[in-house]
């Protein structure tokens, strides 16, 4: 199980018909939403604003706290080389992993695949970063070293050293290799790659947040 907490959570789960267990919550209308929803669910309580804060993860807590179910991490990829796929390399800050999940749902990814080392997607951290996008995104937890790179479709892997995007000729479907926000990719990640990328820059900085580096190459590619 994981925590949704907020009123934007509650109408993501409302709207993606995610595996709702629990909800509690301050508002009479959450409920009478939820009963019109949901006619058959009956695990909704109202409690009393004190409780809320007792049990809400946040600073300030906001109406609604959901109890949902979570997607099992180790399930079958059905591989489809016509589409896109993400691969995150040891992502371990929550912020950085949330507005991943969130860019691939903007984006259509097919599916997020994590290294083991990868912080936990359904973290509360991570989950309120998603802004409800962690209901819709299919997620896999894999061994990227033998499962990616055995995939018979082109392999992106994001590189200081890569060749600029705009020069990269990208193929109907692969995946995207995204690496560490301090270390990047592994070294067996890089040498097996098919393809090193980088995106362009003019300024000083050493290298890009891996959430934004994220962003600017789906842009690329998907946008």
């Amino acid at each position: 199980m994981f925590v949704v907490e907020g009123e934007k959570g509650f109408e993501e789960i409302l709207n993606s018909n995610a595996p709702l267990k629990h909800c509690y919550t301050t508002d009479e209308s959450i409920l009478q939403k939820l009963q019109h929803h949901r006619p058959s669910f009956s695990e909704a309580h109202w409690i009393h604003p004190t409780n809320l804060e007792q049990i809400s993860q946040l600073k300030q807590p906001n109406k609604v706290v959901c109890i949902v179910e979570q997607e099992d991490l180790n399930k079958m990829l059905e591989w489809n080389e016509s589409v896109y796929y993400l691969a995150l390399d040891r992502i371990k800050d929550p912020g950085n992993m949330g507005t991943i999940i969130r860019i691939a749902d903007w984006f259509g990814i097919e599916a997020l695949l994590l290294s083991k080392e990868c912080v936990d997607p359904y973290n509360a951290k991570v989950v309120q970063a998603t802004m409800g996008s962690v209901l819709r995104v299919k997620m896999h937890l894999v061994d990227l070293a033998n499962q990616v790179l055995k995939a018979e479709f082109p392999i992106y892997a994001s590189a200081l050293d890569g060749i600029p995007l705009k020069e990269t000729q990208f193929k109907p479907g692969g995946i995207i290799l995204i690496g560490n926000e301090s270390n990047g990719l592994n070294d067996k990640l890089l040498k097996n790659a098919d393809h090193k990328i980088k995106i362009s820059g003019k300024g000083h900085a050493e290298s890009l947040n891996a959430a934004i580096a994220t962003g600017i190459i789906c842009h690329h590619i998907l946008g």
